[in-house]
């Protein structure tokens, strides 16, 4: 049989737990729907998966908008951006050279190469086809249809699809995506944004988070490294891990959100033994932002007075190792969508503050949406209550988190079954 080939359009960089999540469960999920494939793998920082999945990558066709540089700076990034699409699409629909002769730079001649010469283009970003990556979202749309014009199976790995408000957006998204052969969803409300978009059948497809597979450290790696940090588990306490974020999207609560929720943690240790771990899901290395680690210091400070504190270091956290640790814990609360999948998926009961709509879409799936919360009414009293159903139901939550997992393992596995006659890749 011959042999096929894949690329990954958009790793990204494993400084976001999530990015490390989404490349390694999404190696799973490929070879689970066609063994015989060699695949590429185009990242933001290519070095940086060597450390985490020991796996070579290659440059983004469009490097990342530079981030404090001066006006004319960004100004010379964008014409240069647009200029290289506006001859791309040019050349696509017309003469159709190889589109890598059409470029002087050596990393876009290789992006280019692969893109066009693989026999399924993938995107793996998790979330980035929504108004809130507006300004990026010409850019990886255009590589969407470059790849689907040149020939490749374009598919979309499950993601969140929307919200689409603005009339630009939803028109080139919905031109776009409909030369794709599957745009996968990973909740109903991404569904029924896809179909608004005029896409159905098996070129609009759900399933679960390919995070629900990801593999995990065992739990003798994951208690090594904590005790490294000074955590002792010996101590006998309710041992709490908290993921906050410095970015919340879906709406704005009345008052700072970090103070509710060191509110409740407060209120919890007056009956509890607790002990608190932080845990950034976005670390400042590789030239990330600082501010999801700046908001988890600033936690761990209102907190430090109340209970013992832990926070992880800055440093690149592997997937497989986040997910370890998660597991050692009683408990997770998490603004995060993976960090939230690593948790229920290592059975560790979850409490989720909805920073954005798509952990909610997660964790009604699971069955657990009671403990999913609302961050624009967000209340102490609400967390505290939702914690102490946790500690005083920890068996009945963490069968119920087995539960959800065989359910959703299921899901993707009958995925796999529906993608793979489309894509002609069985074995």
């Amino acid at each position: 049989m011959k042999l096929k080939s894949a690329l990954f359009l958009d790793a990204y960089c494993p400084s976001h737990v999530g990015n490390d999540v989404l490349l390694e469960s999404s190696t799973l999920l490929l070879k689970r729907l066609c063994q015989n494939v060699e695949i590429k793998i185009h990242a933001k920082t290519p070095e940086s998966f060597v450390s985490t999945q020991g796996v070579a990558c290659s440059g983004l066709l469009f490097p990342d908008a530079p981030v404090g540089e001066k006006f004319l700076t960004k100004i010379m990034w964008l014409i240069d951006a647009m200029v290289f699409m506006a001859i791309q699409i040019i050349n696509a629909l017309t003469l159709r050279i190889p589109p890598y002769f059409l470029t002087f730079s050596t990393t876009r001649k290789k992006a280019l190469r692969d893109i066009t010469e693989s026999s399924f283009a993938i995107s793996i970003g998790g979330e980035m086809i929504n108004d809130s990556f507006r300004k990026t979202l010409p850019l990886y749309l255009f590589e969407f249809w470059l790849a689907a014009r040149f020939g490749s199976k374009v598919v979309i790995f499950p993601q969140s699809i929307g919200p689409l408000r603005r009339k630009w957006t939803r028109w080139m998204t919905a031109m776009v995506l409909r030369q794709c052969t599957i745009v996968t969803a990973r909740d109903q409300p991404s569904l029924d944004e896809l179909h608004s978009l005029g896409l159905s059948g098996n070129q609009a497809l759900t399933a679960p988070d390919v995070g629900i597979e990801q593999p995990r450290a065992s739990i003798a790696e994951a208690k090594l490294y904590l005790a490294d940090l000074g955590v002792d588990f010996q101590d006998r306490r309710i041992w709490i891990g908290l993921t906050p974020s410095a970015w919340v999207e879906e709406g704005v609560a009345k008052q700072d959100y970090l103070e509710i929720i060191a509110k409740a943690i407060k209120q919890l240790s007056t009956d509890h033994r607790l002990g608190v771990i932080l845990m950034p899901a976005n670390m400042p290395v590789c030239g990330e932002r600082t501010s999801d680690y700046e908001t988890a210091t600033r936690l761990f400070d209102m907190l430090s007075d109340a209970c013992p504190c832990h926070i992880l270091p800055k440093a690149v956290v592997p997937a497989r190792l986040f997910k370890g640790i998660q597991g050692c814990l009683d408990m997770v609360i998490s603004t995060r969508m993976h960090a939230s999948i690593l948790s229920t998926m290592a059975a560790t009961p979850t409490i989720t503050i909805n920073t954005q709509r798509k952990l909610y879409g997660y964790m009604s799936r699971i069955g657990q949406e009671r403990f999913s919360l609302a961050i624009q009414n967000l209340t102490a009293t609400q967390i505290a209550q939702a914690a102490e159903e946790i500690i005083n139901n920890q068996t009945t939550v963490r069968k119920e988190l087995k539960n959800g997992y065989a359910k959703v393992s299921a899901e993707l596995t009958s995925y796999v079954a529906m993608v793979q006659p489309i894509l002609d890749c069985a074995d």
